[in-house]
């Protein structure tokens, strides 16, 4: 454990990436003691420029960009955070089970995963957008959550194929164990590193989605 601290901290990239994330869920957390008013009450006039009182300045609404921005941290980081778990689920099981599978269970999976994987993610929000008027964060995670799984999928698929045929995984078989403590207790933590992967990627994602919508104008300004 030590070793693997002390390789992380030698990636200066990826410690400052960490710190970011870091202040951005303390800033989410303690948003009642960093910006007690309310996001969505009218404090100053109209598109006032920044100064003292107001940090960030006043919208169109004359509400304050300053309390605005750290209040909708959290929702960005719950959508962020909840879709990417949702897609990393969704993508490792199925690619789990196709990839140990193999034979009409794989192609009926590759053959999903192909037809999910075509669906356009942000013109598909922006379209029901359009229709509903406003999209919000629940629509936003569910959208992106079924539409996105199939590039984790297809890369865990490949891994499982890879790792299926192990010594590891045929002694297993042989001493009977159930295909289910096959797929989760041998093969799982050996795609742990991958996984990861999946889910950071998948949290940025989701939230450079919700973030298009909202400067599009089409998420729901009050959330």
């Amino acid at each position: 454990m030590m070793s693997g601290l002390t390789i992380l901290l030698q990636q200066k990239k990826a410690v400052a990436g960490l710190i970011i994330i870091v202040a951005l869920c303390l800033m989410a957390i303690f948003a009642p003691v960093i910006a007690p008013g309310a996001p969505s009450a009218r404090v100053g006039r109209s598109h006032q420029p920044p100064t003292v009182e107001h940090v960030f300045g006043t919208t169109k609404m004359g509400r304050d960009v300053y309390t605005q921005f750290v209040w909708g941290s959290r929702t960005s980081l719950a959508v962020g955070f909840a879709t990417g778990i949702a897609i990393t689920v969704i993508g490792t099981v199925i690619g789990l089970v196709s990839g140990y599978a193999g034979g009409r269970t794989d192609a009926a999976l590759d053959l999903a995963t192909n037809a999910v994987l075509v669906i356009p993610n942000i013109p598909l929000l922006i379209l029901l957008a359009s229709f509903a008027g406003t999209v919000g964060p629940l629509a936003i995670m569910t959208i992106i959550a079924l539409t996105s799984w199939p590039w984790g999928a297809r890369m865990t698929r490949s891994q499982t194929m890879a790792l299926r045929n192990r010594d590891f995984v045929t002694a297993a078989r042989m001493i009977g164990e159930p295909g289910w403590r096959v797929l989760f207790v041998e093969l799982l933590p050996n795609l742990l590193p991958l996984i990861g992967i999946n889910l950071v990627g998948s949290i940025i994602y989701a939230v450079v989605a919700q973030t298009t919508l909202e400067y599009l104008g089409f998420g729901d300004p009050l959330q």
